[in-house]
């Protein structure tokens, strides 16, 4: 709120000056006009409090920080607080993935302090999102709008439930778009924002200058937990033309279709810009092309450099993936490339992404950091057959001091061929606290030193 009335106070001089117009008539516009904006989407804004048995159940690698109403060494249930809102006016109440994950149990709490027990009706893990919904209680819905209208320096208001209080309402403005976070998102470019957000504000509602749902909070840097060279007043949001979709396979609780091309890609990086001739280094490399699959039958080859698809720039790895399965089933795609300098447009039809397995149960996960999965259900990915991927590495975890990243390929542990979950899972097991395991990628070999199984989520 002071960097926007800062700026405001900068601007009035000269409007005065050449407008005529009066500092305090002009910023009790302001005042009236996010006044009125947020009155009008409180209502839909709900607390959702999810309970699971185990802690370790639900990891909290992101908001919203330590679990909500449960002190340090209680063995009781744990609780998790975040927000959500109503999106239709049958009681579907939207909210990110994260906070209900494994829930056994999920209460909302209306504006009204009302509380109704909530029924999951689907889930999507890859776009970090999870409709839930009501039996008896209405509201209004948020109107959603058009998140693509979105840049850098954009105004938004965010309405959420920090530390449980109810219908908080937070300035901001947009940061950057196009961030790429896979611990956050496997599939979305995330909006950044840099407002003030804390732990219970996830699944909030991130409104812009008219009134309209653009994006669903879902993490923050820094805050409350602040680390050491680490910023504060940062967080990422869900747009939400990635999340609308998705909406109807999740009012119905069916398995949401993507899109896939069929390739293994790497960044671009100015060593091989060189090599694949592209001075202005846009684009990402093609390092496998999957047998039969729609990129095979394009005419993709191994070294082109895919520099945009249907006319959208694509700058790393990470954005092709997400565009790619953004795409609906069957489409047809322009796919760019650069081929020895020259570049081409080849059509792909697009094919169906396979569904994400379930990612290994602790402790391989609590105590490395790691969420992984079986390599054959990575369908546009590269790894080699039999191995299993990294799908996501906590932060200051075992795993991250290593040096292993989220889309790794686990191909052996301890100079053990590694074939599937069990198999890692086993050599985990085996290794007592302060033991190693020394982990081999296509990156190279990481030693990783497993820490204790965790008493709570951080």
């Amino acid at each position: 709120m002071k960097r926007i009335i800062v700026a405001a106070l900068c601007v009035f001089p000269l409007s005065r000056a050449y407008a005529g117009v009066e500092t305090g008539s002009l910023l009790a516009r302001i005042g009236r006009e996010v006044e009125e904006i947020a009155a009008g989407v409180r209502p839909s804004v709900v607390q959702v409090i999810a309970e699971a048995d185990a802690p370790a159940a639900m990891p909290g690698i992101l908001f919203p920080g330590r679990p909500f109403g449960r002190p340090r060494g209680d063995a009781g249930p744990m609780r998790r607080s975040g927000s959500g809102f109503f999106v239709d006016r049958d009681g579907a109440i939207l909210t990110t993935f994260h906070v209900v994950r494994d829930a056994g149990r999920i209460v909302a709490r209306l504006d009204n302090g009302a509380e109704e027990e909530a029924v999951l009706k689907g889930v999507d893990p890859e776009m970090n999102v999870a409709l839930l919904a009501l039996g008896a209680s209405r509201r209004d819905p948020a109107p959603l709008g058009d998140s693509d209208r979105l840049r850098p320096g954009s105004p938004v208001i965010v309405v959420g439930n920090p530390y449980g209080l109810s219908g908080s309402v937070a300035l901001g403005v947009v940061g950057g778009r196009g961030r790429t976070v896979p611990e956050i998102a496997e599939l979305a470019e995330l909006v950044q924002l840099n407002a003030s957000i804390n732990p219970g504000d996830s699944g909030a509602p991130v409104v812009d200058a008219r009134g309209e749902v653009v994006g669903i909070l879902a993490a923050s840097m820094g805050g409350m937990e602040e680390r050491e060279n680490e910023p504060a007043g940062i967080c990422f949001a869900l747009p939400v033309n990635a999340v609308k979709p998705a909406l109807p396979a999740l009012e119905a609780g069916r398995e949401i279709e993507r899109g896939w091309l069929g390739v293994g890609i790497q960044e671009l990086t100015p060593a091989l810009q060189a090599e694949f001739k592209t001075a202005d280094g846009r684009g990402v490399v093609v390092a496998r092309v999957i047998e039969g699959s729609p990129a095979a039958d394009a005419g993709v080859r191994e070294g082109d450099v895919v520099r945009a698809v249907n006319g959208a720039a694509v700058s790393s790895p990470r954005e092709l993936i997400a565009r790619v399965a953004a795409s609906p089933v069957g489409s047809k795609a322009s796919i760019s490339v650069m081929r020895g300098g020259a570049e081409m447009t080849l059509v792909a039809r697009i094919g169906r992404r396979a569904a994400p397995r379930p990612a290994a149960a602790e402790p391989p996960a609590g105590r490395l950091g790691l969420e992984v999965e079986e390599a054959g259900a990575v369908s546009p990915g590269g790894a080699e057959e039999g191995a299993v991927v990294v799908r996501g590495v906590r932060r200051g975890s075992p795993a991250a001091r290593a040096g292993l990243r989220a889309g790794d390929t686990i191909l052996e542990v301890n100079r053990k061929k590694i074939g599937g979950l069990s198999e890692l899972e086993a050599l985990v097991k085996e290794t007592p606290p302060g033991g190693k395991l020394l982990f081999r990628t296509p990156r190279g070999f990481f030693v990783v030193t497993p820490g204790r199984e965790p008493k709570e989520a951080p």
